[in-house]
């Protein structure tokens, strides 16, 4: 039989798929799978858009809402009103006349409590307000982030009506994303970094750390093309955008430059904006637009902190950027040691190790605990995650000497105890939600107290007979080592 032939009683069904291929699949004579760009099956944006998002009544006014299923709408609590008008999403020239369903406002009043800590560096009342367009003029905001952030919001949600649709937003946001470029909007480069952002922080959340990797990398790509580490400060009067745009541009560079350095530093690699390009960056840190003479690069930071003329007015935003250039720089400079060293290369290392631990002890002394109260829990967060930097900073860089230094032994367990009384003075339950870089960050610390604990058990069996067998003191690293765990 040839391969063409049919089983009896399938003419009718041939004839019916024939009729049913589009002229231009015809045409090009392939199949016709509503596949190919061409495809006139092609789901239009429109069309996929309302059946991808439940909660989202997609009807135009005036006509009957039929681009859903009946259940699904009764499902979503879609079905009345029926004639409500769509949402942002179509075009942000429509924003304007959009009404939004109570889902989608209960999705992103969940996640902008926790937004901050999981890098939303937009400002949270502008976007929120842009939601109620009738209080006047609102920033129109990209399908993708409205998206992200109702992924968010159903990721953080204990209600089941509001957590199940988190996988539907996962893949709506990934399919407004590829064309978030495209719109004509003055600020969708910002915004699709502010995307790429949010979801790169929420596949690290989930465990999925090549897909976080991914967009972490995208985000920082499309800092580094827009330029954003040149974004220049307000001086008096003459800038070239609106202060709140600079604003912007400030935040999404440092918070991409964070989560890039964070996690680079994690992984093992060097981070495409990271320490390496340091003489390249003259964005001012965030909080200090409007102050001429603050340190503008990561050239001059240490520096001053050094000189103590860190004057100490970068707001938690900008402190927090600066814990990461120090945990960037101590990873990258304890990558550089090599044992055998030539001798001047030895010098110059040890000189850049020096300075470095000297930097990090300054930084140290300036920052505010993290006390809970007088301190909000946003705040607490924030400060918490700051000396977490440091002093993993401080256990990465003398990690490499433990052997040799008995200084550096002593810096690296006092600040692994350090993170300890710190996470114990504070009541954890009540800050709830954490960055997932604070896993990062607490590996290191355990592996410090690992490495402790070894050596706290080799120490103690013969400490007793080194004290009796010496008349000077016990060496200052058999005290913390035992101390530590006491």
């Amino acid at each position: 039989m040839s391969r063409f032939d049919v089983s009896r009683g399938s003419s009718s069904r041939q004839r019916s798929n024939v009729s049913q291929v589009c002229d231009a699949c015809r045409q090009s004579k392939r199949a016709c799978n509503g596949q190919s760009p061409s495809c006139e099956r092609r789901l239009r944006p429109s069309e996929s858009w309302s059946h991808l998002i439940p909660p989202y009544d997609t009807s135009i006014p005036g006509e009957p809402t039929s681009g859903m299923p009946a259940d699904a709408r009764k499902r979503d609590g879609l079905e009345a009103p029926q004639a409500t008008t769509g949402i942002l999403l179509v075009a942000p020239s429509s924003h304007a006349q959009e009404t939004f369903p109570p889902t989608l406002l209960q999705l992103v009043d969940e996640f902008l409590p926790w937004a901050e800590e999981f890098g939303f560096f937009l400002n949270k009342e502008l976007f929120r307000c842009s939601f109620n367009p009738s209080n006047g003029p609102v920033v129109q905001y990209s399908r993708a982030l409205i998206a992200a952030a109702c992924l968010w919001g159903a990721h953080l949600s204990d209600a089941g009506d509001l957590a199940c649709h988190e996988a539907t937003y996962l893949a709506e946001t990934l399919q407004q994303l590829a064309t978030a470029l495209g719109q004509d909007h003055p600020l969708c480069v910002v915004h699709t970094i502010q995307t790429e952002v949010l979801l790169s922080t929420y596949f690290f959340r989930k465990g999925r750390p090549l897909e976080g990797q991914v967009h972490a990398g995208a985000a920082g790509a499309l800092a580094m093309g827009a330029r954003l580490h040149k974004a220049t400060r307000v001086s008096g009067g003459a800038a070239t955008a609106p202060s709140a745009d600079i604003a912007d541009h400030i935040n999404a560079f440092w918070e991409v430059y964070g989560l890039t350095a964070c996690w680079s530093s994690h992984f093992g690699y060097t981070s495409c904006i990271g320490a390496d390009n340091i003489s390249q960056i003259e964005t001012p840190w965030p909080g200090q637009i409007s102050i001429p003479d603050a340190p503008q690069t990561l050239l001059q930071f240490p520096s001053a902190v050094l000189a103590k003329t860190h004057s100490n007015t970068a707001s938690l935003r900008g402190l927090r950027a600066q814990a990461v250039f120090l945990y960037e720089t101590s990873v990258i400079l304890a990558r550089q040691y090599r044992p055998g060293l030539p001798n001047r290369d030895s010098e110059a290392f040890f000189a850049a190790f020096r300075a470095h631990n000297n930097l990090l002890e300054a930084f140290r002394s300036i920052l505010a605990l993290p006390g809970y109260p007088p301190h909000g829990s946003q705040v607490a967060r924030i400060l918490l995650l700051i000396h977490t930097l440091v002093h993993v900073a401080v256990i990465k860089l003398n990690e490499v000497f433990l052997e040799h230094e008995s200084t550096s032994w002593a810096r690296y367990v006092a600040s692994a105890e350090a993170v300890v009384n710190l996470y114990v003075s504070m009541p954890m339950a009540n800050l709830v939600h954490f960055n997932p870089i604070f896993a990062s960050l607490w590996s290191v610390v355990a592996d410090a107290l690992i490495t402790a604990s070894h050596r706290a058990r080799s120490v103690r069996p013969f400490s007793s007979k080194l004290r009796s067998a010496h008349s000077g003191p016990p060496r200052e690293e058999e005290d913390v080592a035992v101390g530590l765990l006491v």
